[in-house]
């Protein structure tokens, strides 16, 4: 799944088009929604193993530290030698947030067959290649789940795959009503 560096900044309005607006001190965090739903599941009980890539520098590293200390295992996690991923999130006073993920390392993402296989459920996200995810929902025997986040249009192939589909508003509403 995918791992970004999450470069944070909060501000009492998004900017519009062409906008600039001001920010309180930006913070780094690691990140990515792959890596952060590892998390969860380690933090509730679960046996999580991450696959993934992130760079050989230093927000690659962070990554790799912040989901170990919570219990994720990172050993089929690559090292690659692009840039870890990273995310420009911006954050509302209110809430609401923009994101703008830099690809990096996650377009390297990889797994391991037999681990996929062997496992009760296995999540993905559009972060990565759709060939990967598309073999991981092959290979995968337990639940199948797939979050459309970046969204983007759902293959045929891979549409016939998913046994849980996990998407926002907003990308409900781009991907429209199921038939």
């Amino acid at each position: 799944g995918s791992i970004n560096a999450d470069l944070v900044v909060q501000m009492p309005k998004l900017p519009g088009r062409g906008e600039t607006v001001s920010s309180a001190e930006p913070a780094w965090f690691p990140g990515g929604k792959g890596a952060n739903q590892a998390v969860a599941a380690a933090r509730m009980g679960g046996d999580v193993s991450m696959f993934g890539a992130v760079g050989t520098d230093e927000p690659g590293q962070m990554c790799l530290t912040a989901l170990t200390q919570s219990g994720v295992a990172v050993d089929s996690v690559q090292k690659v030698a692009s840039p870890t991923s990273t995310a420009l999130v911006m954050v509302e006073h209110s809430g609401e947030n923009q994101i703008v993920v830099a690809d990096g390392a996650n377009q390297f993402a990889s797994f391991d067959s037999d681990a996929v296989a062997s496992a009760d459920a296995v999540i993905v996200q559009f972060d990565i290649p759709e060939s990967v995810i598309v073999e991981v929902g092959k290979t995968a025997n337990g639940i199948f789940c797939v979050n459309a986040a970046p969204v983007r249009e759902i293959s045929d192939e891979l549409s016939g795959l998913i046994d849980v589909l996990i998407v926002n508003e907003h990308e409900f509403a781009q991907l429209g009503k199921p038939s």
